[in-house]
């Protein structure tokens, strides 16, 4: 036989080639291209192998969690392709409880309801398209959220919703949980855009961390946080700058911190209100070009709680709070005399 000479990976290949060509209906009697039923096979498409996989193909990615897909499937601003559902949710021998299948079905009517193909499959097959991170019985295949380029003079000359504008930008914040739960935090204290400077990518991660409020907020990619701010400034902005607040009674850390308590300072105009990395903070530059520093004062004192005493120096220092957490105390202080925010709508 001709296949004689061929290795076993190239008959393997023949073999899943003719396999493919068979259900192309191009292997009836006589086996041509003309027989009956016939037509040359091709390749799938981009979007026949996303409707056919159950994993993220080609760019995509997979969306999990309730709350994570079921804002997803709201807000409709990615390409979605497949919403994943557990099979077993609907079951009265399923694991899932009754408000995992409330979950379940919510996001599964809203998916057929804007004609996204719905598969049961077993949790196995979610557990592989989550890569074994907490789905809650749903995974959304779809296109990553989209972020826009860096804002221009006329992204900061326009209108927003309310006034005055409140924009975050984040310098090198790179723990998914922090990005998540500042966006969380800021969707919920009305902030409209969100600028992001070699942070971590808005992935998945991201969205379950947010609780699903990546969706409903502009993201901006920034290279260059100084230059952004420069920009902001020129275009009638405060920017507003975060470290730790100096402490008179501690030369060191008083020579170091430059920014004055946060309710000490007053929103009067649109504001870019920076945050920066989980250890380092703003980079220095990136302080110098704001117009401004705020802080959180502590209230804690290693010599009052006794700790000093034990050893010198302490091993013990709480000098500054988790940035996603510093990032709440700010926005509720600058945000408590701003009319309420309107209902969120998916930005354009």
């Amino acid at each position: 036989m001709w296949h004689g000479c061929l290795s076993v990976t190239q008959r393997l290949v023949v073999a899943r080639n003719l396999s493919k060509w068979s259900r192309g209906g191009g292997g009836g009697r006589g086996g041509g291209h003309g027989g009956r039923g016939g037509g040359r096979w091709r390749g799938a498409s981009t979007s026949d192998r996303r409707r056919d996989s159950h994993q993220p193909t080609d760019g995509s990615e997979a969306v999990f969690g309730f709350h994570a897909v079921a804002s997803a499937l709201q807000a409709r601003r990615r390409d979605q392709h497949k919403l994943l559902i557990d099979a077993d949710a609907f079951s009265a021998k399923g694991s899932g409880t009754q408000r995992k299948r409330r979950h379940v079905q919510a996001c599964s009517a809203a998916a057929l309801e804007a004609q996204i193909p719905v598969a049961h499959v077993k949790t196995a097959v979610l557990d592989a398209a989550a890569k074994s991170r907490p789905h809650q019985g749903v995974v959304l295949l779809c296109d990553p959220v989209p972020v826009h380029p860096p804002p221009t003079a006329v992204t900061f000359a326009g209108t927003e919703a309310r006034s005055p504008r409140l924009w975050l930008l984040l310098e090198r914040v790179h723990d998914v949980h922090n990005i998540g739960a500042m966006l969380r935090t800021a969707l919920f204290f009305g902030v409209e855009r969100v600028l992001l400077c070699e942070c971590a990518a808005p992935s998945a991660a991201v969205a379950r961390a947010s609780a699903g409020a990546m969706e409903w907020i502009t993201l901006h990619e920034v290279t260059d946080a100084v230059e952004t701010i420069e920009l902001a400034r020129e275009s009638g902005w405060d920017v507003v700058g975060t470290d730790m607040v100096g402490d008179p009674t501690n030369a060191d850390n008083h020579s170091k911190a430059r920014g004055i308590p946060v309710d000490q300072y007053e929103v009067s105009a649109p504001t870019l209100l920076c945050f920066g990395n989980e250890g380092a903070g703003l980079r220095p530059q990136t302080l110098e070009a704001c117009t401004a520093t705020v802080g959180i004062p502590r209230r804690f004192a290693s010599e009052a709680a006794g700790l000093a005493q034990h050893t010198r120096p302490p091993l013990f220092e709480l000098d500054s709070l988790n940035v996603s957490v510093s990032c709440g105390v700010v926005l509720a202080k600058l945000t408590s005399a701003r009319p309420p925010p309107a209902p969120p709508t998916p930005p354009q």
